[in-house]
């Protein structure tokens, strides 16, 4: 099964993602970014999200900020359009995204309910060591 991976943020950090990604992994396929910025809008971010969605049958999408516009942005397109085969994951770091990345698209999982299955679990075992002090 197939499935697309899409970084989506501010400036660079999207394609910083990416590159990173690539030298490491040595991955050419299945993973690309967008980003906003005073020269890319948020229009264009909403029209590629639109036309990412249609062609890609699975996709998870990466944004950097938590609520940030990016991030919302593709929440409400996958809304808008019903597509069912999309997770949107905001403020994961490198090393999350890797992991993700290399087994998506190494590993080739079977369906998408198996891919959300991983991402639980991913997202249980970083929940017991987020750590918030000071009030």
């Amino acid at each position: 099964m197939e499935t697309k991976i899409l970084v989506i943020g501010h400036s660079q950090f999207p394609r910083g993602v990416v590159e990173g990604l690539k030298f490491v992994s040595g991955i050419e396929e299945d993973i690309d970014y967008k980003y906003i910025d005073n020269d890319h809008s948020i229009d264009e971010l909403k029209n590629d999200l639109e036309k990412y969605l249609e062609k890609c049958e699975n996709i998870i999408i990466f944004a950097d900020l938590p609520g940030g516009s990016p991030h919302r942005l593709a929440v409400e397109t996958i809304e808008k359009t019903k597509k069912k085969n999309a997770i949107v994951i905001a403020g994961a770091g490198m090393p999350m995204i890797m992991d993700i990345a290399f087994k998506v698209i190494l590993i080739k999982f079977k369906s998408f309910d198996e891919i959300i299955c991983f991402i639980g679990e991913k997202k249980k075992n970083l929940d017991k060591y987020i750590m918030i002090t000071g009030a």
